[in-house]
C-alpha cells in the first residue's frame, strides 16, 4: 500500500531489470555476453568512422588511448567485462592501428603486445583492457571492505 502511494504521488512508475542507466545494462544476475553489445556496437561504430580517415600512427593511438579506453573505463569501473568481449574490442583496436583492410592484414614490425606496453619499456602505452578491468574492480573490493556507505556499497550488500 506505501508502495503504491508513493509511486502515484511520484507519478513514476514501477520498474523491473533488466533496465539501462547511463548506456549500462543493470541487472540483479550476472550479466550475460549479449548485454556488452552496446559497448562492442559502440566502440566499433566509431573504429569504423576513424578507418575512413588517412590517420597517422600517433592520432590513432591516441584516440585509442582517449577516446576507446574512456568509453571501456567506464564500463570496467562497473563489472567484470567478458574474456569474450575484450578480446573481440582488442581485435577490433589491433585491426584498427595496424589498417587491416578487408580482413587481409599487413605486414607488422611489431607484436601487439609489444605496442601496449608502457612508454618506459619501448611501447606506445596502449592500455590494456583486461588489466584494467581488474584493477578497478579491486578498488570496488577496497571501497566494500573499508565499509564506505554509498550507494554502490548498498548495492552490493543487500
Amino acid at each position: 500500500i506505501v508502495k503504491q502511494q508513493i509511486l502515484l504521488e511520484s507519478g513514476y512508475s514501477e520498474g523491473q531489470f533488466p533496465f539501462r542507466y547511463l548506456g549500462l545494462t543493470l541487472h540483479n544476475a550476472t550479466l550475460k555476453t549479449t548485454m556488452y553489445s552496446a559497448l562492442f556496437n559502440k566502440i566499433q561504430n566509431l573504429i569504423k568512422q576513424w578507418s575512413t580517415r588517412g590517420l597517422s600512427y600517433a592520432v590513432k593511438v591516441n584516440l585509442l588511448n582517449s577516446i576507446i579506453f574512456g568509453i571501456e573505463n567506464f564500463w570496467c569501473s562497473i563489472s567484470l567485462l567478458p574474456k569474450t568481449i575484450i578480446k573481440a574490442i582488442n581485435r577490433l583496436c589491433k585491426n584498427f592501428f595496424w589498417g587491416v583492410d578487408d580482413g587481409k592484414r599487413k605486414l607488422t614490425l611489431k607484436t601487439w603486445k609489444s605496442i601496449t606496453s608502457p612508454r618506459e619499456e619501448g611501447g606506445l602505452g596502449i592500455k590494456v583492457v583486461l588489466s584494467w578491468n581488474k584493477a578497478l574492480l579491486s578498488n570496488w573490493l577496497y571501497i566494500l571492505d573499508k565499509g564506505n556507505q554509498n550507494l554502490r556499497y548498498n548495492w552490493h550488500k543487500r
